[in-house]
């Protein structure tokens, strides 16, 4: 089993939190279920909502694991791209530019 989430500071820069990420790493979860491809599950550990990847089939293969993770990559980019950026303590927003989301 892997457990993961996106970070806090991936969600948003200047002023990442648990509870944006919470709601975030949440609606993945969403989009990742409903393409019908792979299924995941959750847990909240110490209030941190986590995803996670349960491998139990005896013929799963390499492949399928690195289409799973592209899938999970692919949906966690698509939603940081709606993302409307937040102003920082400055009131000045960062670019619309997306960098590495890094997972």
């Amino acid at each position: 089993m892997v457990c993961f989430r996106v970070s806090p500071h991936a969600i948003n820069r200047h002023h990442g939190n648990d509870l944006e990420a919470n709601e975030f790493n949440s609606k993945l979860l969403e989009s990742v279920n409903a393409t019908g491809i792979i299924y995941m599950t959750h847990s909240m550990v110490e209030g941190a909502f986590i995803i996670r990847f349960s491998v139990g089939a005896t013929l799963t293969e390499d492949m399928h694991i690195k289409m799973a993770w592209e899938l999970v990559q692919d949906q966690a980019t698509s939603l940081l791209g709606t993302l409307t950026p937040k102003a920082d303590s400055n009131g000045k927003k960062p670019s619309k530019q997306i960098e590495d989301h890094s997972i």
